[in-house]
């Protein structure tokens, strides 16, 4: 008799997030349904993750609960799934399924950053707290936490704020925490620059050849990938590869430098709004 060959399956952890203090991973009355809340959560996660993913991921998300500091934090592991064995049989060949791993890892890895930073898991009860409660930093030590901490969201919804604690800064985004505050970075008004763009890890960088004087020492400008249409990336990488300067009516958000800027292209928002200038390649 044949004897069934077993391996040990494999797992990683990419990331550790600390919920903020009103959720129910948080609150839940036992540990159960802490558990059954931070389930939901990783659930929704791999949702937001998987949306436009061509093909199937071998790998899947679950998480373990983790002391973090003095609260507690949440483990997100890439899990490997038994018919990972299988794939190479499926695909006609002898894949390296060590490699198949990482690579997944490393596509969960990215795919959660992005969701972290740009979607909003969950929203507070008040909406103008909302975005600066839920989006995500990654912190070298602490992992992903969240932009406002606990204690600047219970100061926020005090009816009197210091002005210490109206607005955090953080990845280059402004965040008003006060009731009557914007949701996201506080823009302003509409600009037009000019610019030779680069592709980065969080969407395109703009590295700047004019802008209006009021931004004069800032150098670069961030687009994020969840601010732009795919007409709009697919013709900023086009004209990064031919090293052709694009201009934009952006709408601007400070950044935590001086020199760089976020943008977000003005609406309605389509390739129309980013268009060549009138040069001559050389």
């Amino acid at each position: 008799m044949l004897r069934k060959e077993t391996r040990r399956l494999r797992t990683k952890s990419i990331a550790t997030l600390r919920p903020h203090h009103e959720s129910r991973i948080v609150t839940a009355s036992c540990a159960l349904k802490q558990a059954e809340a931070a389930k939901e959560w990783v659930d929704e996660v791999s949702r937001v993750c998987l949306l436009g993913h061509d093909g199937p991921f071998s790998t899947s998300l679950t998480f373990r609960f983790v002391p973090l500091e003095d609260v507690i934090g949440i483990e997100v592991i890439c899990q490997e799934l038994e018919q990972l064995s299988l794939l190479p049989v499926a695909l006609g060949h002898q894949a390296d399924v060590s490699e198949i791993f990482e690579v997944e890892v490393s596509t969960w890895r990215d795919r959660l950053r992005s969701v972290l930073q740009d979607h909003e898991i969950a929203v507070l009860d008040r909406p103008a707290l909302s975005t600066a409660a839920n989006r995500m930093i990654n912190d070298p030590v602490k992992g992903c936490v969240p932009v406002a901490t606990a204690d600047e969201i219970a100061l926020a919804a005090e009816s009197i704020l210091s002005a210490s604690t109206e607005a955090t800064t953080a990845e280059g985004e402004r965040f008003d925490l006060s009731a009557q505050g914007e949701i996201g970075p506080v823009w302003e008004g509409s600009w037009t620059v000019r610019g030779l763009p680069a592709q980065d890890r969080r969407g395109f960088v703009l590295k700047l050849i004019s802008a209006p004087p009021r931004f004069g020492e800032a150098r670069r400008l961030l687009l994020r990938t969840s601010d732009l249409t795919p007409e709009q990336s697919s013709y900023l990488a086009g004209q990064g590869n031919r090293r052709l300067p694009v201009e934009l009516h952006v709408s601007i958000a400070k950044g935590a430098s001086r020199h760089e800027l976020l943008g977000a292209p003005k609406q309605p928002s389509d390739a129309t709004n980013i268009h060549k200038p009138n040069l001559q390649s050389r």
